[in-house]
């Protein structure tokens, strides 16, 4: 095991805490290294890197598939509720004659985070996706209160339907001039609707310091932004007035591409696994992330998952307990995956246990661990 990786880990938590503090709740912000994979970011492609996938062997970018595919929906039987055929046109915007432009790109896709509130079985049935329908969209450079509706669509779980486009909503300018440019900031409050009659708020804010001379914002694309200079925070809301609650959907990037890779492997009677988890940053709050693929073998049977829908996450606070499941795509014998549970980023306190389960994350039988090791990306 690397001691001298989990000790380096270890204290720079605490250096991290001990400046910036701790702040409760299940945040995400818009989770070494792997290769920028924006060049790779298609029409609806979501990979996680150019051509897919992380390799644990040396942490680069790995050739096979992988990640989510969003072109046409997701592979395999275990679908969201549809692909993005039925995506609004960029003509469905709504604003004005503005001097500046928020430039949405094609690959625009996020995907729902954690909430550290939730359990496995919660996450598993609020996973989801948004995409941003690209386009040039006008906007404000004054400060005020203006009627606008940016064309999205959502893919989630939801028994009235997926929530559509409804009447405009409110976007909120607030600009300032500082350090020779402009920091720029909107918020928007989006009204969507399900054909059942169910309505939702879409939250969407967005904060980039650029130059005086520049009038192009063009940060919406997918990928995971430096959150010390680019803030954006996308959220489908219950309700206006309490977003962020326990059963909203809070969207960041689906694989985090340019983030601090940690690879949890556990070796067991009947196997092995390989955990991937890209680690990003935070100011106060739990770092946001994902878990971005599950590789290994049980009972002689091969697995690597890399698709958004069948890899499940929850942390505690800022990941110091951690909880995984993976579903293969072919059940292994009668298990449907297989879940890991109270893992720490340090030498093991002996409460982690694996199992195998069913597709809906229930125990099947215990799995006895035999060897854990813990790479934190350093």
């Amino acid at each position: 095991m690397e001691w001298k990786k989990r000790i380096t880990f270890a204290l720079a938590v605490m250096v991290s805490l001990a400046f910036v503090g701790c702040s409760s709740g299940g945040e995400s912000l818009p989770d070494g290294s792997v290769e920028d994979a924006r060049d790779g970011a298609g029409d609806g492609d979501v990979s996680a890197a150019d051509d897919g996938g992380f390799d644990a062997a040396d942490g680069g970018a790995d050739a096979a598939d992988g990640g989510a595919d969003a072109a046409d929906g997701l592979d395999g039987d275990d679908q969201g509720p549809g692909p993005w055929d039925n995506c609004p046109p960029s003509t469905d915007y709504v604003g004005g004659d503005w001097p500046w432009t928020l430039r949405v790109v094609e690959g625009a896709i996020y995907c729902a985070s954690f909430n550290e509130a939730r359990t496995l079985e919660q996450e598993k049935r609020l996973k989801g996706r948004i995409r941003l329908t690209p386009g040039d969209y006008p906007v404000p450079d004054q400060n005020g209160e203006y009627e606008f509706r940016l064309p999205v669509c959502l893919e989630v779980p939801n028994e009235d339907g997926r929530p559509e486009l409804a009447e405009p909503g409110t976007l909120n300018v607030n600009h300032s001039e500082w350090n020779d440019g402009i920091q720029f900031r909107v918020q928007l409050y989006q009204p969507l609707k399900t054909a059942g009659g169910q309505e939702w708020t879409l939250y969407l804010s967005a904060g980039v310091w650029i130059p005086k001379d520049q009038t192009v914002i063009d940060v919406l694309d997918g990928s995971y932004q430096d959150p010390y200079n680019v803030f954006i925070d996308i959220v489908l809301c219950h309700e206006k007035e309490q977003c962020w609650l326990i059963d909203d959907y809070s969207f960041a990037s689906c694989g985090f591409e340019t983030a601090r890779p940690q690879i949890h492997s556990l070796g067991f009677e009947r196997g092995n696994i390989d955990l991937h988890f890209m680690m990003g940053d935070s100011m106060a709050s739990t770092e946001p992330g994902a878990f971005v693929r599950a590789k290994g073998v049980l009972d002689g049977q091969v697995f690597d998952q890399q698709e958004y829908y069948k890899l499940v996450y929850n942390p505690e606070h800022h990941h110091f307990r951690r909880d995984y499941a993976v579903i293969f795509d072919e059940p292994i014998g009668d298990a449907c995956g297989l879940k890991a549970i109270n893992l720490v980023p340090w030498e093991p306190e002996g409460e982690e246990a694996l199992y195998t389960i069913d597709c809906e994350l229930g125990e099947i039988e215990q799995i006895t661990i035999e060897s854990i090791e813990f790479d934190s990306g350093f």
